[in-house]
């Protein structure tokens, strides 16, 4: 009989403030000041209870919620999927508009605008490997049909997203002795969905259910899970992101209990037109804490380099490179002085077509801001990330995307 507990630890292991005064006028007029630009945002009392209680986490927790260290299963969710992330030494709570963020915090869905795919695979510890799909989708909830400008957090708008993974792995099976008794097969896999939607224009909320099946030879569990996750944005180069992954039941495999790895997790990203700076702090129910930073340069219009510092249990670097192959965002639409291009033989600079109406080029301009984009075909982009594993080596992941 195979101790699974003993295996699953020993084996991925390896791997200024002062009380408000109704009576005093300052303090009315900050109270009234705050509100409005909460309601001016369109955030409400309820959406900043939720940050709160996302807040108070660690102290509710007490009550029980922490198991040891080494005493949580289902470890594989713990790994770092999309090269991307991987890259940045996993601070990616606070990023947006990318389908990697489902794994991070699902309310980072919102701000892409077209449907992205990743597939990714991760050759990680002892030979073990992982591969996973994930898409995202963006539409309005009315209609299904694809969202525009998602880029900007637009109030009412939703994006969908799914995820597979798996995880396979072999192992020597031993007696009390030590003597080999042959191999034994190891399988996890993962089905996700995800749903975010865009509360404010700068805040969005995020959740996703999760289906997760163990296998250890011919024993094995199944167990349901959630995420739910927030992202702010203040400004346009502030975001702050909070969530909460793998809540859900603590199922055994055999007869010892099996916890999932629950992570509270919280983040902060500035950026500018070269540089995406990113810092995370995770708190894992096992009683381990992870702080990481990254940092992305956009060395040219299609390349970007990517570096990253964490602390798990000891201080480790990760690194990486994305590249696109094309870029399907035109210029804006056409003027008299530049000729458009040709669709079907249609000059599509005297001709189209707005909301089901016909209109000249000139009354385009007119209706479409000065930075709309359009964005048409397919893009294709390549990302690799590299991570060290203190004494056992270092794990290497690429992901092909694929932006439509």
């Amino acid at each position: 009989m195979i101790d699974v507990r003993h295996f699953q630890s020993s084996f991925l292991r390896k791997q200024e403030s002062r009380f408000y005064n109704p009576n005093n006028r300052r303090d009315r007029f900050v109270t009234r000041s705050i509100d409005s630009r909460l309601r001016h945002s369109g955030m409400t009392t309820e959406v900043v209870l939720v940050f709160f209680l996302f807040s108070t986490l660690p102290v509710l927790s007490s009550a029980g919620f922490l198991v040891g260290k080494g005493a949580t299963g289902s470890l594989f969710l713990n790994i770092p999927m999309g090269a991307r992330a991987a890259a940045l030494g996993s601070a990616f709570t606070a990023v947006r508009g990318d389908v990697t963020a489902i794994e991070y915090n699902p309310a980072g869905l919102i701000g892409n605008d077209r449907l992205d795919t990743n597939l990714t695979h991760t050759v990680y510890i002892e030979g073990t490997y992982l591969d996973s799909v994930a898409f995202s989708y963006p539409f309005q909830f009315n209609s299904l049909t694809k969202s525009e400008s998602l880029q900007q957090f637009e109030k009412g708008k939703f994006v969908a997203a799914g995820q597979y993974r798996l995880f396979q792995a072999s192992d020597e099976q031993r007696n009390a002795v030590g003597a080999k008794q042959g191999s034994f097969q190891i399988r996890d896999d993962l089905f996700q969905v995800a749903l975010a939607y865009s509360a404010a224009s700068s805040l969005s909320l995020g959740f996703s259910g999760k289906f997760i099946r163990n296998k250890i030879v011919d024993e094995g569990s199944s167990k349901y899970a959630f995420d739910a996750g927030l992202n702010f944005r203040p400004s346009p180069e502030w975001s702050f992101g909070a969530s909460l992954l793998n809540m859900g039941q603590d199922k055994a495999i055999l007869t010892d209990p099996d916890p999932l790895p629950t992570t509270l997790r919280f983040g902060a990203g500035y950026d500018t037109k070269k540089f995406l700076c990113l810092a995370d702090y995770a708190q894992g129910r096992d009683k381990i804490s992870q702080e990481s930073v990254g940092l992305e340069f956009k060395a040219a219009r299609l390349v970007k380099i990517r570096a990253g510092v964490f602390y798990h249990t000891s201080v480790e670097f990760s690194g990486g490179l994305g590249i696109r192959f094309s870029d399907s965002e035109s210029l804006p639409p056409p003027t008299q002085e530049q000729p458009s291009r040709t669709l079907g033989g249609i000059d599509q600079s005297q001709r189209y077509k707005l909301g089901g109406a016909e209109s000249s080029s000139h009354n385009l301009r007119k209706a479409a801001p000065s930075s709309f984009k359009q964005k048409s075909g397919i893009d294709f982009g390549l990302d690799y990330a590299a991570r060290t594993n203190n004494e056992l080596g270092i794990t290497h992941t690429i992901t092909v995307k694929i932006l439509y």
